[in-house]
């Protein structure tokens, strides 16, 4: 997943992960080298509450992960990408596809269309056009 958002042109600030794992910062050092432009925070073996925390002095512009994400996001006032497991506030969260080609393509139609909205409803008049 980093290493799509990176290759899509989106800048990691923070990857993190409840289990621990000592070859996931270099796995994340790997998937990112060449395509982003500042150093990614790697954390692994952390709680939400450190997540939430690594998140706020970061100041994402939007968050990817499962739904247990939501009330980070929505503290942060960022929209929540859902993927992984588990994805239980939404329906059907449990067929949408992330891998492949018609994954990658959905996945990056979920990502422009979160950031368009974010863009519109944080506009004092919105707008209709790309």
């Amino acid at each position: 997943m980093v290493s799509f958002l990176a290759e899509v042109g989106i800048q990691p600030v923070v990857v993190a992960t409840g289990s621990s794992n000592a070859a996931f910062a270099d796995a994340v050092k790997g998937a990112t080298e060449g395509l982003v432009l500042e150093e990614v925070k790697v954390m692994d073996g952390v709680d939400f509450s450190e997540i939430e925390a690594l998140a706020a002095e970061a100041g994402p512009d939007l968050m990817v992960g499962n739904s247990k994400g939501y009330r980070i996001s929505r503290e942060l006032g960022v929209p929540l990408i859902r993927v992984g497991f588990p994805i239980h506030d939404r329906f059907g969260g449990q067929r949408t596809l992330h891998t492949g080609y018609e994954g990658a393509l959905s996945l990056y139609d979920i990502l422009v269309n979160a950031v368009i909205a974010k863009k519109q409803e944080d506009s004092p008049i919105g707008y209709a056009y790309l």
